[in-house]
């Protein structure tokens, strides 16, 4: 009993509300150290996977263990944006909500390099930007950080993935701390998204934070299919009158695996518009936890917000907790939120396994229809082929 009570006074992890439901008897656990040297048989490996992923691209940037290692900037976008890898600008000066404040600091104190991309007012890029973050190292922790700036009436897309290295023999044992940050100009206009697909023994933390001014226009989209145990953050700020933003995500969980999604919607100020969505399905013992609040200011009368989470239950060992929220101090608002848990239609599952379809098959086609609003929704169509294919794998 003594050892009890002497660990949740150290660990502040244990009685958060913001980490209800998640396994923190592990977070300060001194396993990990500094990412090591990359070997060229790494580089090697990971780089033919980016000529083809540079294909078609206004701009690409490669890292493997938090280190840039390719980067490849289209010449009509090299014209009018700017890229660099620099360690003097810190993420970001203001402190992360959600009780992430720990990840944060670390990043803060041993980010070795910040992707800093800032596009210019009044241009249309057409083709994505895309960042991919290798993992390779094990029982390392690995640092990354971005910060993107899109300039007042313009239009980008942006795709943000993490992946294992090919051919690696043996999952790595590694824990991840990301943050990307991405403020939006006047009427600007951005599409994202981010797919997370490590190795099972990994583990993943990021932090997300969407910065929007008056009349910015938001589609983001994330789906979180690997690691051990993956949480993700996202902190929504409408700071201008008539922003809008559409943000969903997907999770597939299997195995022993913990998905973790915790959102802030504020609301800072008239007439905004923001829609949130949670898709989950879980397989095996695995565990997803989604808690949101919309946080409306009260000078943010008019403001439209909705919050949803849906679960999708494909086994009967897994968990889905759902915590949707509301902190309303204007008048004149339309706010809703809610959560719902089911499992697959069986009339459905009896009508494809009718017609020969093996039931694993089946279940994975139904599931695949469960998700396709999210999946279509992804700033490229390289993103749906890549999601789709991890998906793939959870029904082998």
């Amino acid at each position: 009993m003594e050892n009890t009570s002497k660990n949740r006074t150290e660990n502040p992890f244990a009685r958060d509300e913001n980490w209800r439901f998640a396994r923190v008897s592990d977070l300060f656990a001194e396993r990990f150290s500094d990412a090591p040297q990359i070997s060229q048989k790494i580089i090697a490996a990971c780089g033919e996977i980016a000529r083809s992923l540079a294909a078609g691209t206004s701009g690409f940037i490669g890292e493997i263990d938090g280190k840039c290692v390719y980067c490849d900037i289209a010449p009509e976008a090299a014209s009018v944006c700017e890229y660099r890898s620099s360690d003097s600008e810190k993420l970001p000066p203001k402190t992360p909500g959600l009780s992430m404040k720990f990840f944060a600091d670390r990043i803060a104190s041993g980010i070795r390099e910040t992707n800093l991309l800032t596009l210019p007012d009044d241009v249309v890029f057409e083709k994505p930007f895309v960042l991919v973050h290798w993992i390779s190292a094990s029982d390392a922790e690995l640092l990354t950080a971005a910060r993107i700036r899109i300039g007042a009436r313009s239009r980008a897309k942006f795709c943000e993935y993490f992946l294992p290295v090919p051919g690696t023999e043996t999952p790595p044992r590694s824990r991840v701390l990301s943050r990307t940050e991405f403020i939006l100009g006047e009427n600007a206009e951005l599409r994202t998204d981010c797919v997370q697909t490590l190795d099972e023994a990994a583990e993943i933390f990021r932090m997300e934070k969407y910065a929007l001014t008056a009349g910015a226009n938001l589609h983001a989209a994330s789906f979180g299919l690997g690691g051990a145990r993956a949480r993700t953050t996202t902190d929504l700020e409408l700071n201008g009158e008539n922003a809008f933003a559409d943000v969903r995500t997907l999770n597939i969980a299997s195995g022993t695996q913990e998905i973790d999604w915790r959102t802030i919607q504020h609301h800072a100020a008239p007439n905004a518009e923001s829609h949130l969505l949670c898709k989950n399905a879980l397989l095996g013992n695995a565990k997803t936890i989604f808690a949101g609040n919309i946080l409306v200011d009260e000078i943010a009368r008019g403001t439209a917000a909705v919050q949803s989470c849906r679960n999708l239950i494909l086994s009967e060992t897994a968990e889905a907790h759902s915590l949707p929220g509301l902190e309303i101090s204007a008048s004149d608002v339309r706010c809703s939120h809610g959560a719902t848990t089911g499992t697959l239609d069986p009339e459905q599952l009896f009508y494809l396994l009718q017609r020969g379809l093996p039931e694993t098959e089946a279940r994975r086609l139904l599931t695949l229809g469960f998700m396709d609003e999210i999946v279509s929704a992804g700033a490229s169509e390289q993103t749906a082929e890549l999601v789709r294919a991890a998906i793939a794998k959870k029904f082998v």
